[in-house]
């Protein structure tokens, strides 16, 4: 595991240096034995919420359900300065339509990645809980990035574009007829497939500043929205929409965002 590499390389660096480190006695919060449970027959939603609680955070509809932990390790003491040694845990599980568990995986890397191509790429630790940005399963990114527009809809791709380090750069949330939608940053998209018609958005980065964006739906089309997010300012006029040769290409190289 990553956290005894990481202990033990807390332990030799005081060693050579003199610092002391304190181990901090915990249980691990995603023990193997009860993680098996779900990997019985007849695992289901209930179950999960019996071994592990309420998610952290939920998407697709309740298809997704996140779980995140930050524990504390050890304490390193130097001199008069100190420090405490943390893990960043995840879990995430997915159901079928009848709310039986069809996957589960368990990460202890802050920013990781589990086996099907879901990523955490932002805020599931945050405190209080705000809705992260996780990317969708490999297979549902390649099957948006790929979808055909039926006749009676219209297809559209919304996208970040930041000038600012990774680092520093915001999610945006994005509401779609009034309703919340997602959340999506500079390294995914968001997918939406919406009846012909009138389609209403909002975007934003900061609730007091939504930015509101009218779009004819037409049958049978794709569009591209952009969101600019410059480097000292919040997302700058809203959506916009871009043509396809220059969006189409933005979307291949983000990963899909799973929406709420």
């Amino acid at each position: 595991m990553k956290t005894a590499f990481l202990l033990s390389v807390a332990v030799l660096v005081s060693t050579l240096t003199g610092c002391v480190v304190i181990p901090i006695p915990s249980t691990a919060p995603y023990p193997a034995d009860r993680l098996a449970e779900l990997g019985t027959p007849g695992a289901d939603r209930q179950r999960v919420r019996r071994l592990l609680g309420q998610p952290k955070a939920v998407k697709s509809g309740g298809r997704f359900w996140f779980y995140s932990t930050v524990r504390e390790r050890a304490g390193v003491i130097a001199g008069t300065s100190s420090a405490v040694l943390v893990d960043y845990e995840w879990l995430g599980v997915q159901f079928d339509d009848a709310d039986q568990v069809i996957f589960y995986e368990f990460n202890d890397d802050a920013h990781g990645c589990l086996s099907n191509g879901i990523c955490h790429m932002q805020w599931l630790y945050a405190e209080p809980p705000v809705d992260p940005v996780m990317t969708a399963p490999t297979a549902l990114d390649e099957q948006a990035k790929q979808y055909k527009v039926e006749p009676g809809q219209c297809a559209v791709y919304l996208y970040l574009e930041s000038t600012r380090p990774k680092w520093a750069s915001m999610p945006v949330n994005i509401v779609v007829d009034g309703q919340p939608y997602g959340t999506t940053n500079h390294a995914t998209y968001l997918f939406i497939v919406h009846p012909e018609g009138e389609l209403r958005l909002q975007a934003y980065q900061y609730e007091k500043h939504k930015h509101d964006k009218g779009l004819k739906c037409s049958s049978g089309k794709q569009y591209y929205l952009r969101a600019r997010e410059g480097l000292f300012t919040e997302i700058e006029g809203g959506l916009e929409s871009v043509p396809t040769d220059m969006g189409a290409p933005e979307v291949q190289k983000r990963r899909l965002a799973l929406p709420n």
